[in-house]
């Protein structure tokens, strides 16, 4: 019974995925499943198109860099906060609806220049992804791992090359799950991104969002199949090198 709910469980996660990666090679120009004829025109228009082509590699480096703030935030915060106290602080973004965190920051970005908006948006993300990097990690940081950091000072390491040299090292899976995790959550976004993004900046959300309302177009679901293949391979080389690491 277990293996059973095991197995629809992940069909119910896998068969969307599924769907979009056929609907990314439908022939038409709507939303129909191919059945006897395949088309790869969607990419092509899908790269070659200059506001996806701007809107992805936007997506990627604004999400690296929130995905990047928020593991470093997280380590910092289960460190400090090994003993249990204030984590209610951490885990406040989850609380808020993006709606109301959007609105809340709309007019103080209006003020911003136009670096400012993209770099409060990049923060504003990051915030998201903070509670669930910081529960990645946290599960890492016990006694033992302070143990080790004492050791090592112990031995003569200066507190930063303890941290180099044992600490970051033993937390090493647990800070590349946070960053995957977090970048992940920031990259597919949409309320923050529809409510901050200026025109002619838009992130992937910002332009799937209006294209879907105004046609169902397959150019979507090829984006999406290129996202989430670009993601499964980075899933991949991260896990081997991890694995090669510990062999």
């Amino acid at each position: 019974m277990t293996r059973f709910l095991h197995v629809l469980a992940a069909l119910s996660l896998l068969t969307p995925l599924a769907l979009t990666v056929w609907l990314a090679f439908s022939p038409d120009a709507f939303f129909t499943l191919p059945v006897a004829e395949w088309s790869a025109r969607w990419f092509g228009q899908a790269l070659g198109q200059e506001h996806w082509r701007e809107a992805l590699v936007r997506s990627v480096w604004m999400a690296a860099l929130a995905g990047a703030i928020a593991t470093a935030l997280a380590v910092a915060g289960a460190v400090s906060m090994s003993s249990g106290k204030g984590w209610m602080v951490i885990l406040l973004p989850a609380c808020i609806p993006q709606v109301a965190w959007a609105m809340g920051l709309l007019p103080l970005t209006a003020l911003l220049p136009e670096g400012g908006r993209t770099g409060m948006l990049v923060l504003a993300q990051a915030a998201l992804g903070l509670p669930v990097a910081w529960l990645v990690v946290r599960l890492r940081v016990d006694a033992g791992l302070h143990g080790l950091l004492a050791t090592a000072r112990g031995l003569g390491a200066s507190p930063v090359q303890s941290w180099w040299r044992v600490g970051l090292p033993c937390l090493a899976p647990a800070v590349a799950t946070a960053f995957l995790l977090s970048a992940t959550l920031a990259f597919h976004e949409p309320v923050l991104c529809l409510f901050l993004c200026l025109p002619g900046q838009e992130t992937v959300p910002a332009v799937a969002w209006p294209t879907l309302r105004s046609s169902l177009t397959p150019v979507v679901a090829a984006v999406a199949t290129v996202t989430l293949t670009a993601g499964i391979l980075m899933t991949g080389l991260v896990v081997q090198a991890w694995r090669g690491r510990r062999s």
